[in-house]
């Protein structure tokens, strides 16, 4: 959504109310990352803590679960920028550059993001059960925050863990222990909540005015570091139990979607174009339809074939 959302932020004029809207809508899910983190972290320690963890297995399947895939869409990505659109040339170290540092299109970083936390988990998982909770977190916090002055000064300090350790860390201790933190956080349910919303409204309103006159203060990260963990907590509270079964059960074709639908989005608004298609409302409509509807259906026939693949496999072995 938030990839969609760009073209209308980029075509309304900056200060008109459809801009807001479109900016607003963005800015207010820019939480789900630092949100994933933390569930990711949270289904990580909550898996591995009661169980024995055999690094190199865990490593393996990361890989060819998560990275292999990436590292084969990075490359059709850039084949598709070379050959099909011709933006730019062929070049070999462009696009080991690209893999290095996912950043061949926008949401690729998180890929190269959480291996880094995989590759460290147990350095990580020792580091939560060795330092207690509340001082675990507040070093993170310490790290997080320092860290991001680095990440502001590089092209790529974004791409680096310790931006965004503190989500990683929160989510281990709270899958430690799931249970107790859960019972925890819905008790105070009443004062999350409304922490929620309210940093929500903050940093929507002082991102949207360092849009629009660029204050670029520091202080905006900050404020987007408590905003990410209290609308993270606010919706780990508020999700139905069952939305976890879902999104288990949906989890391998979303990881299809997420690769796909940067693809789709260039297409379709590369074709809006041609087609003379220039309301931004009706252009928004058609590229949220396209890119949803194509990169689900794209995904479930790879999957399907993917599965035969491998049974196919299983069966000439046997």
């Amino acid at each position: 959504m938030i990839h969609i959302l760009s073209e209308s932020i980029d075509l309304y004029a900056k200060g008109t109310f459809l801009s807001f809207l479109s900016f607003s809508a963005s800015k207010m899910l820019t939480f789900v990352v630092p949100a994933f983190m933390i569930s990711a972290g949270i289904k990580f320690a909550h898996k591995f803590e009661n169980t024995s963890f055999n690094y190199l297995t865990f490593i393996r399947g990361r890989i060819t679960k998560i990275y292999l895939p990436y590292v084969v869409f990075t490359v059709l990505h850039y084949l598709y920028f070379v050959y099909y659109r011709r933006y730019f040339d062929f070049d070999i170290n462009a696009l080991l550059e690209y893999i290095e540092y996912g950043s061949i299109v926008a949401p690729f970083y998180f890929i190269a993001l959480i291996m880094q936390f995989y590759i460290l988990s147990p350095i990580i998982m020792m580091f939560c059960r060795i330092i207690p909770s509340n001082l675990g977190i507040f070093i993170a916090a310490v790290i997080n925050i320092l860290c991001l002055n680095f990440s502001g000064n590089s092209q790529y300090g974004d791409r680096i863990f310790t931006v965004y350790i503190l989500y990683w860390i929160i989510g281990c201790y709270i899958g430690m222990d799931f249970r107790i933190a859960m019972s925890r956080l819905t008790r105070l349910k009443k004062i999350i909540v409304p922490l929620g919303i309210i940093f929500t409204v903050i940093y929507t309103g002082v991102s949207y005015m360092d849009f629009l006159w660029q204050i670029d203060s520091y202080y905006i990260e900050i404020l987007k570091i408590a905003f990410c963990i209290s609308a993270s907590f606010m919706w780990l509270i508020l999700m139905p139990k069952s939305n976890g079964i879902i999104a288990e059960n949906l989890a391998p074709v979303t990881f299809y979607v997420f690769l796909i639908h940067c693809l789709v989005i260039i297409e379709t608004q590369f074709w809006l174009t041609n087609w003379g298609v220039t309301a931004v409302p009706l252009r928004f409509i058609i590229t949220f339809f396209a890119t949803y509807i194509i990169s689900l259906v794209v995904s479930v026939i790879f999957l399907k074939i993917k599965d035969l693949f491998v049974k196919s496999k299983q069966n000439s072995f046997w």
